[in-house]
């Protein structure tokens, strides 16, 4: 099955990627972790809200 990625980043650029079943974590990890900024929609659906910039805080919590 093939799911397709939309990236917005707060400058209005869209980038769209096809991607199938089983690349589909991957693609998703590499595109979080390297594009964090930009808001991500899978398949329609808001899955990653982007980050403006420069104000990105990320926390590690030991249980």
């Amino acid at each position: 099955m093939t799911h397709k990625i939309v990236q917005k980043n707060s400058n209005g650029k869209v980038r769209e990627t096809e991607v199938e079943s089983e690349d589909l974590a991957r693609v998703l990890y590499e595109e979080t972790c390297y594009r964090f900024y930009a808001s991500l929609y899978l398949d329609g659906y808001l899955i990653h809200k982007g980050t403006p910039l420069g104000n990105h805080v990320i926390e590690f919590k030991e249980d």
